[in-house]
């Protein structure tokens, strides 16, 4: 089963796949729709400040407390790329946060026309 997940967010990654999985949301909200809404309201409000951390942290550990925050809400709400960007910003190595920044404009922008 884990194997299958795997394929389906590599294939949401490589096609460009909508920036959320709302099958994966809906599970996670056992088809609330109105906890659905909630949540991804309550992501709105937050991520910005865990990215805004991200961007601004002096040292790794700030980057990596604030990325890896991101990292766990992102896949909650089924942002797997947004995610992966931020298993990325953990590392000690990671220089280039443009994409991370571009995905994350792009979750909240198809969010905006969910809500």
């Amino acid at each position: 089963m884990q194997m299958t997940l795997k394929a389906d967010i590599g294939k949401a990654l490589c096609d460009g796949g909508k920036p959320v999985d709302l099958v994966h949301l809906s599970g996670q909200t056992m088809g609330d729709r109105g906890l659905e809404a909630e949540v991804l309201r309550i992501f709105l409000s937050q991520a910005p400040v865990w990215v805004g951390a991200l961007l601004r942290a002096g040292g790794h550990s700030a980057r990596k407390e604030a990325a890896h925050t991101l990292k766990g809400s992102a896949r909650a709400i089924g942002a797997f790329r947004l995610a992966e960007l931020a298993a990325q910003a953990e590392l000690p190595t990671f220089a280039d946060s443009s994409a991370l920044e571009a995905e994350f404009e792009r979750v909240l922008a198809y969010i905006r026309t969910l809500i």
